[in-house]
């Protein structure tokens, strides 16, 4: 029995072929994992864990920050000492830099919200600053939109250390789509001119 419109079975096979072979432009979901960020140094690294106990849901767990020293003994062996700790306000997607003395970490987010947190930024035992949206000033027609975002990073924030750095003098260095360069001091949260 001949199909009764014979270009239906290839249009419906190269349809699902297309669905295969394109890839997902919806939004990455959060994981939830705890993760490891290191300074460039190499010297430092900063351990984001969920707090022991509490609700199995990690969605609704306290989460904190521990900054470490990393040393390597004459025996080959490697040993951190803790340096300090805060808690963390995880939203789920891991990264973060670490600044190359210890004292500073930064979350940047990869999707701009006028209203939400941009910048998250953590000193010496203290979350000291959530930078919003709204308080970045950049061109915000050349932002990238994605299925539910917008992206505000240079690279999409694929890359950090291409969208977002601690620089030689600890400052938080976060560049944006229209090619502006934003500096923080990661010890009060405020940008720099």
């Amino acid at each position: 029995m001949r199909h009764p419109h014979p270009s239906l079975p290839v249009t419906v096979a190269i349809a699902a072929a297309l669905l295969v072979l394109t890839p997902a432009s919806a939004d990455e979901p959060p994981s939830w994992r705890g993760f490891e960020a290191r300074s460039k140094s190499g010297d430092w690294v900063a351990v984001v864990e969920p707090d022991a106990g509490g609700p199995a849901d990690r969605t609704k767990k306290s989460w904190t920050l521990t900054v470490y020293l990393e040393q390597e003994k004459p025996d080959g062996t490697t040993v951190r000492t803790k340096e300090w700790s805060c808690p963390y306000a995880y939203g789920g997607y891991p990264g973060a830099l670490v600044s190359d003395d210890g004292k500073s970490v930064a979350y940047v987010e990869v999707w701009w919200r006028e209203k939400g947190t941009a910048v998250s930024l953590y000193h010496d035992g203290k979350h000291v600053a959530d930078v919003k949206g709204a308080d970045i000033p950049f061109d915000r027609t050349k932002m990238q939109a994605t299925v539910s975002h917008h992206l505000w990073l240079v690279d999409g924030g694929a890359t950090y250390g291409r969208s977002a750095e601690f620089d030689a003098k600890g400052r938080l260095i976060v560049r944006t789509v229209d090619g502006k360069e934003h500096r923080f001091d990661p010890a009060t949260g405020k940008r720099l001119e």
